[in-house]
């Protein structure tokens, strides 16, 4: 500590160092991950290609009931699984539409020229 000359009356004292007050903050508040819910149960009911829809749908409760709980890492490894069924599940569900609407248009132009309707007509001299 430096010495202090008492001989001086205290408004000639050098003036102290200003004190750290520590400033009480909150938190940033933790974003809760998203679930996928409605995307989980889009793909349950409109595209459930080998029920990874409904896996899905599983999963992204899981999701909820873990945040609920306070695992926040546990559920955004949930979200993440949702996340990579539902791509699944839309990616086949798609390519399965695509599928069927390419065959059935193959058989159907099978079939007209098979009935003689993309035949040209025979010229007559």
């Amino acid at each position: 500590y430096p010495y202090i000359d008492r001989s001086r009356s205290p408004s000639q004292l050098p003036a102290a160092p200003p004190a750290c007050t520590p400033i009480a903050t909150d938190p940033a508040p933790l974003t809760p991950p998203r679930r996928f819910v409605l995307l989980s149960l889009f793909s349950t009911f409109f595209c459930n290609v080998c029920c990874l829809g409904f896996v899905a749908l599983v999963f992204s409760f899981k999701a909820r009931d873990r945040n609920v709980l306070g695992d926040t890492d546990g559920a955004g490894s949930n979200v993440k699984t949702v996340k990579c069924l539902n791509i699944a599940v839309l990616v086949l569900g798609c390519s399965v539409v695509l599928v069927f609407i390419i065959l059935l248009s193959v058989k159907l132009h099978r079939s007209s020229w098979s009935r003689g309707f993309g035949r040209r007509p025979l010229e007559v001299c």
